[in-house]
């Protein structure tokens, strides 16, 4: 862990030399150093929102009284539904909503919002606030994740989008790795509410770099368009378009239920076996320096090589594989086995599921 946050500050100091080498009239036309950027703001903001991701079904099911009208599993549940819900949603507004306010306006909006969402979640005392805090947690990741993405998605050179989509995968896992690790130490320290607290201060150091480093919105050269260009067709359109709907229906569904395995699932069975929450972070750990570290290499082989389509079915396949094996033996060995190969297709299945969406008509239209 102490050697992936040196990687990342090493790194991005190495940017920011690159940075003051520039020409002050040229900062707002070099696409790959702001391409290199969404790695800290990726590496920062999933860092501070997965110092909680093991300890939410754990907490969830503490403020669960048994007197409510839902059954426990469901009402354990209910918060990372209603965060998963909400980033959905918020990832189709997101993207109507850069069009209006531009990409840096957007991006704040939905650091603010991750930051009040993660601290109302460390002053619940009901499973339904917390749900509600995961709610605007939810519109604020959804809306993050938007942004960064959009960065990437200007690019107009394909190889230049794949770099850009491994950059943005290593420091979204490298985030998560830190901060699954970090978040399970500080509450078995300092208490499940005060790790949100923690998460939320974390969070506001992205804020700050974002007014420092990225003061207006840069846009290169290759991807000026014309408003016409920009906005062809409109919001309903774009949703009602079949490309889009079977997009979201069958590639992003399933990826966030597979995603739901590692971040709910693993916690709950992990803790009914007696693991502590520290284990279960090295567990979860597994599956992030896996994808962190191989998705570089394996976007370029197997992305570049086969395609987006075809990449995201095989890294479909081998996740659902990886479940038929827990299915038949649900045991803590097989478990971490499985995450490991969950780790291994997402590394390039993420990056794949990027692209693919980036490339159809509709969204370029859009």
């Amino acid at each position: 862990i102490i050697f992936l946050i040196f990687y990342e500050i090493i790194n991005f100091m190495n940017i920011i030399k690159e940075k003051l080498k520039l020409p002050k009239q040229m900062d707002n036309y070099n696409p790959h150093l702001f391409v290199d950027f969404t790695r800290i703001f990726a590496f920062i903001i999933f860092a501070a929102d997965n110092f909680t991701s093991v300890i939410i079904p754990i907490m969830a099911q503490e403020l669960y009284h048994p007197t409510s009208n839902l059954p426990e599993t469901i009402a354990i549940a209910l918060p990372l539904a209603c965060q998963s819900f909400a980033m959905a949603i918020s990832g189709f507004l997101a993207g109507y909503i850069v069009q209006k306010l531009g990409n840096r306006k957007t991006f704040i909006t939905g650091i603010v919002l991750h930051i009040v969402g993660l601290t109302l979640c460390g002053l619940s005392t009901s499973l339904e606030m917390f749900a509600v805090a995961m709610l605007i947690v939810g519109i604020g990741m959804g809306t993050n994740t938007v942004c960064l993405n959009s960065y990437i998605i200007a690019r107009k050179d394909n190889e230049e989008k794949a770099k850009g989509f491994s950059l943005l995968t290593a420091g979204t896992y490298a985030g998560t790795n830190c901060g699954v690790i970090i978040g399970t130490i500080l509450s078995e320290e300092y208490g499940h509410s005060y790790v949100f607290f923690i998460s939320a201060t974390v969070a506001i150091l992205v804020l700050l770099l974002v007014f420092t480093l990225y003061k207006k919105d840069y846009v290169s050269e290759e991807t000026k368009t014309t408003e016409e260009e920009i906005s062809s067709i409109s919001l309903p359109r774009f949703l009602t378009k079949i490309k889009v709907i079977g997009y979201f229906i069958f590639a992003m569904t399933p990826y966030i239920i597979f995603a739901s395995f590692v971040f709910y699932f693993l916690p709950l069975f992990a803790s009914e076996q007696g693991l502590s929450e520290t284990k279960i972070g090295i567990i979860t750990l597994v599956y992030g320096v896996a994808t962190c570290y191989l998705s570089p290499l394996l976007t370029k082989y197997v992305v570049e090589r086969f395609g987006a389509k075809i990449s995201l079915v095989m890294a479909s396949l081998i996740t659902a594989g990886s479940l038929i094996i827990f299915l038949v033996n649900p045991t803590v060995a097989s478990l971490i086995i499985i995450v490991l190969i969950m780790g291994v297709a997402d590394s390039f299945g993420y990056p794949a599921l990027s692209m693919y969406f980036s490339e159809l008509q509709e969204v370029n239209a859009y």
